[in-house]
């Protein structure tokens, strides 16, 4: 959409779709709750969202959070999102911004870096002191966090900002911090050393990857397969890849849209099972993990892994 002189007006902007809008943020509609026009996320403004409270209506082009029980026009959700003013979110609005009405972008596909909202520009070793605290309230070691993820400086709508970064295997960034999640384009799943064994361990997020890592730090395990899927509406595309392995063992959310997943699978193909049933109780791994540490329960013991030998994988 071109704005005269650049910046758009009030009435400009209540036209760009909020479908595609939320997708150039990183923000994709949960595929199992989502029918006709009416498009369910995880609430962008409320995380962590455990079931879907975000809904959009593409009819009508607004939106409504269950969870924080507002709603509104693309306007309305902006400068919350941003936490900024409407005459401030006018005149950041970035030129280079081309979003069009009502048209649809597929809930697995991300959008290219330079249709982005999101514009990373730097990252660096994990160092900064609100984002460490950040990974400690998650109950993740600093030490194991720096391993697998990055500080990542990015620019959203002309504000600077900074996230954990976690990589997944097309270049983008999953981030995440205390009052924001999203990610940067394009949006697709982490595969983690291809060590050519017969098991694939599945996660829905990268801080569930991360609990599993922390929950088995002490044991002594031999080099594993993970594939972090990112968005569970990734899981169907991932399936060729999944089912090159003999086994796999499926770490998902305890919410519906998960649960429905892991049943029809482990139904369709006995390569995979359920290994949530000792978080059961629990939103998902990383809930799990905060619970287990803050009540002082003992842990149980996860799932071994046994290496075996097979030909190397590769995910398109």
């Amino acid at each position: 959409m071109e704005f005269r002189n650049n910046k758009p007006t009030c009435a400009e902007l209540k036209k760009i779709d909020m479908v595609d809008f939320l997708a150039s943020l990183g923000f994709y509609p949960d595929p199992q709750k989502s029918r006709g026009t009416n498009h369910w996320y995880h609430s962008p403004l409320n995380p962590p969202d455990n079931s879907p409270s975000f809904k959009v209506n593409s009819a009508l082009n607004t939106w409504y959070d269950h969870s924080i029980g507002a709603g509104g026009t693309l306007i309305d959700f902006a400068t919350r999102f941003f936490n900024c003013s409407v005459s401030e979110l006018l005149s950041n609005w970035g030129n280079d911004f081309s979003f069009h009405p009502q048209q649809h972008i597929p809930v697995t596909s991300g959008l290219p870096a330079e249709q982005s909202a999101i514009k990373v520009f730097e990252t660096l070793p994990l160092q900064h002191p609100a984002l460490l605290q950040y990974i400690s309230s998650r109950q993740v070691s600093i030490e194991l966090a720096k391993r697998y993820c990055q500080e990542v400086h990015f620019e959203l709508l002309g504000r600077h900002n900074f996230a954990v970064g976690f990589a997944n295997s097309a270049g983008g960034f999953e981030l995440r911090n205390k009052y924001f999640k999203g990610s940067s384009a394009p949006k697709a799943v982490t595969v983690l050393n291809a060590e050519n064994g017969d098991t694939l361990k599945v996660f829905e997020g990268f801080f569930d990857f991360l609990s599993y890592q922390h929950l088995m730090q002490l044991s002594k395990l031999p080099p594993q397969d993970f594939l972090i899927l990112n968005s569970l509406s990734f899981f169907e595309q991932s399936r060729p890849f999944m089912e090159t392995y003999k086994h796999v063992e499926l770490y998902l959310d305890s919410n519906t849209p998960a649960r429905r997943i892991t049943e029809q699978f482990i139904k369709e193909n006995p390569c995979y099972a359920d290994q949530s049933y000792f978080y059961r109780k629990f939103d998902d791994l990383n809930d799990f993990l905060c619970n287990s540490s803050r009540i002082n329960k003992r842990i149980p013991a996860l799932p071994e892994y046994i290496p075996r030998n097979s030909k190397k994988r590769g995910i398109s």
